[in-house]
């Protein structure tokens, strides 16, 4: 059984978390989170537009093309995509990444060209109905 006091401080602190929940849901920014939205999460896709993303694409010596995950480097996708301004600005930091899918894929021939791209789909009701994909960036081995 609680005391009074305790009772009381629960309270002021449930009283007190509500205040910062409804303040944050109002008026905060994802920099307030748990008090504010974090709005990847807090708002609903729009059922018509445009869904972009970026991935890589390796380029052999043999001349095959591969599509490289982010996960080979140790990134989440969302990562990768932070990271898309100054790769699509710096393209010569496609070389280091390169380096790394080279290491972490041994045995295969090397890779001569890494590839920024962008897929760009069109949404109707939530159905995909057209893509685009074009090259952002390219890194070539000198």
């Amino acid at each position: 059984m609680l005391s009074t006091n305790a009772r009381r401080w629960r309270a002021v602190v449930t009283a007190v978390a509500l205040v910062l929940l409804l303040a944050g849901s109002l008026w905060g920014q994802d920099d307030h989170f748990p008090f504010g939205p974090f709005r990847m999460y807090a708002r609903a896709s729009q059922p018509d537009g445009q869904v972009s993303t970026p991935f890589l694409v390796a380029v052999r010596a043999d001349g095959t093309q591969e599509q490289v995950r982010s996960d080979v480097f140790g990134l989440r996708p969302a990562e990768l995509e932070g990271q898309y301004p100054r790769l699509r600005a710096h393209p010569e930091l496609l070389g280091a990444l390169a380096a790394e899918y080279e290491a972490r894929t041994p045995g295969r021939p090397p890779v001569v060209e890494l590839r920024l791209m962008r897929r760009v789909r069109d949404l109707v009701d939530f159905e995909v109905v057209g893509e685009t994909v074009r090259e952002v960036a390219v890194w070539r081995r000198p």
